[in-house]
């Protein structure tokens, strides 16, 4: 619920054009390295006992309002990002399945930590990317269809 609230928060700042975006892209070489931090920590296994999702929340949260407050750092009205906007539904439902079956099936065994997490990260979003696109073109592109024929 926290880590929800947190993310509800940062919509609202970001909807409301609140003057905390104009001080979080004031400085270029700052605001670079909050979009980076919370990759580079989750990537080494940073944890706090308590706080570790509130933590990654937070710095996802201010990583998502720069990125999408600058279209410096990041244009979100790419084709990348209307394609995943277009697939994003199938990306909801198979993330989960995807990463489940990778962590319990002990795909990869690499003794190194960082590098388990950037091949076992890689091939999450890459087999999420391939699986939500099949769905979109052979499961919801042939209800979407109906749905138009039966909408008229």
């Amino acid at each position: 619920f926290n880590c929800l609230a947190i993310g509800g928060l940062a919509a609202v700042i970001y909807s409301e054009k609140r003057p905390i975006l104009g001080l979080l892209n004031r400085n270029f070489i700052i605001s670079h390295l909050l979009v980076i931090l919370p990759f580079i920590l989750w990537f080494v296994g940073f944890h706090i006992k308590y706080f570790t999702d509130e933590l990654y929340s937070c710095l996802f949260a201010i990583s998502i309002l720069i990125m999408t407050s600058n279209p410096k750092i990041i244009n979100i009205d790419s084709f990348i990002s209307k394609y995943l906007g277009k697939i994003s539904y199938g990306i909801y439902m198979y993330h989960w399945i995807i990463l489940e079956l990778l962590f319990r099936n002990k795909i990869l065994t690499i003794e190194n930590n960082l590098l388990f997490n950037v091949c076992i990260y890689v091939l999450a979003v890459g087999l999420t990317i391939f699986i939500s696109t099949l769905s979109y073109y052979f499961i919801e592109g042939p209800f979407l269809k109906l749905k138009e024929k039966y909408s008229r």
